[in-house]
């Protein structure tokens, strides 16, 4: 972003550049992973702004234990949330919490661990939730290379799986809670690879290209 503010501390350590879209999304916003992110106006505040406004005393909850997951987390506990941090293991959650503990020291955070990669893992995920969060930044996801020939079906079902199905599920339970409210932010990571489709790694960019229509939906949707 060019002028900086505390609120770029929910994308900390990200590079990124601000992007206008349409107002009225009501508190969707999709991140690309490198290098753009897009920050959609909300009545002439971008959602960054408004989550900056929100956050003392507000629940950040956090979508990942490592990488772009972890440095969300981060900038969140230093601005004062509290954050929920989900890994795929109790061993990764617990070490993403302790490295938080000594990056943010006095952060309120809370582990959550759980396999975003079904319904089940989802339900344990919303079970666990000691409150409502506010922010829900859904960041959960895999990639790797594979030729289009050699990708199965079931390759498919499991990137459809976690890369989109676990936005749609966790929004999906977290949204009405957040509109009772009258506040909330849902995030979704995506990726260039959304938009440029990789030749090696076609199943992962056509998920990434589907949580940019979910984000889109949602806005739409949630806009009323």
């Amino acid at each position: 972003k060019v002028a900086r503010t505390g609120a770029d501390r929910c994308v900390d350590q990200a590079r990124r550049v601000r992007r206008p879209q349409r107002r009225g999304h009501a508190g969707i916003d999709h991140f690309q992973r490198k290098p753009m992110l897009t920050a959609e106006h909300v009545d002439g505040r971008t959602a960054c702004d408004e989550v900056q406004h929100h956050l003392r005393g507000h629940l950040g909850r956090e979508g990942a234990d490592a990488g772009i997951g972890h440095a969300i987390a981060r900038g969140l506990a230093g601005s004062g949330a509290a954050v929920i941090v989900n890994g795929r293991s109790a061993a990764s959650t617990a070490a993403a919490i302790e490295r938080l503990a000594t990056a943010v020291p006095g952060a309120r955070l809370h582990a959550a661990p759980a396999d975003l990669s079904d319904a089940a893992g989802a339900d344990a995920l919303l079970a666990a939730l000691p409150v409502q969060p506010d922010i829900l930044v859904n960041n959960a996801g895999i990639f790797g290379p594979q030729d289009f020939f050699a990708t199965d079906d079931a390759t498919w079902e499991r990137y459809w799986q976690t890369n989109v199905m676990s936005g749609v599920r966790l929004s999906r339970a977290l949204l009405p809670a957040m509109t009772a409210r009258g506040w909330g932010r849902v995030v979704f990571i995506s990726s260039e690879s959304a938009r440029n489709i990789p030749a090696d790694m076609v199943h992962y960019g056509v998920s990434k290209t589907a949580q940019l229509a979910l984000s889109r939906g949602l806005a739409k949707r949630m806009a009323g």
